[in-house]
């Protein structure tokens, strides 16, 4: 998955940006704008990117989940080498550890990622705070070439920011829940 970052000036050439993408059949799912007028752009009908999209929860959640994983080999090391704990115990214990450790880790990450800016998105906090919008285009490869280069004639206000290549939400229903 690929997700360009436009910039657009203006409300209403951020909405018929997004009509038209939506036209020439983008789904809903893989548009969303980013701007401080977001509950405008609800009112509106346009999908505007939710916390999934504006924090590091995935992120975040991943790299706890990866640290607790660490973190359980090294307990059941711990526990093979030491002498306090029965060998009968070790393995039934190593498997309590590894899931509380795993559990535990991906949760604190997760709380950590809710808590700071996407990371991704954070170089182009400036235009939010001046009042421009972000429309985040999230394609399969080579998906609607075509349309977004007729999206670039049309939309001449539309600057293209990134190109940013596998951005990761690993649900379908954590694209629209706002």
């Amino acid at each position: 998955m690929s997700r360009l970052i436009y910039k657009i000036r203006s409300f209403e050439t951020a909405t018929n940006a997004y009509c038209y993408l939506l036209k020439h059949g983008l789904r809903p799912d893989c548009l969303h704008i980013v701007s401080k007028m977001q509950s405008k752009f609800l009112r509106r009908g346009v999908n505007t990117a939710n916390f999934w999209y504006k924090t590091n929860i995935i992120k975040g959640s991943l790299l706890g989940a990866f640290i607790g994983l660490l973190l359980s080999v090294l307990i059941y090391i711990v526990f093979t080498e030491s002498n306090f704990i029965k060998r009968e115990f070790v393995s039934m214990l190593s498997i309590i550890a590894t899931l509380i450790s795993i559990g535990f880790c991906t949760w604190l990450g997760g709380l950590l990622g809710l808590e700071s800016k996407n990371s991704s998105l954070s170089k182009y906090e400036q235009y939010i705070k001046d009042g421009e919008h972000l429309l985040l285009v999230d394609l399969k490869t080579n998906e609607c070439v075509e349309t977004l280069k007729l999206f670039s004639k049309q939309f001449h206000d539309a600057q293209l920011l990134d190109h940013l290549a596998d951005e990761l939400i690993p649900f379908d229903f954590m694209r629209t829940v706002h």
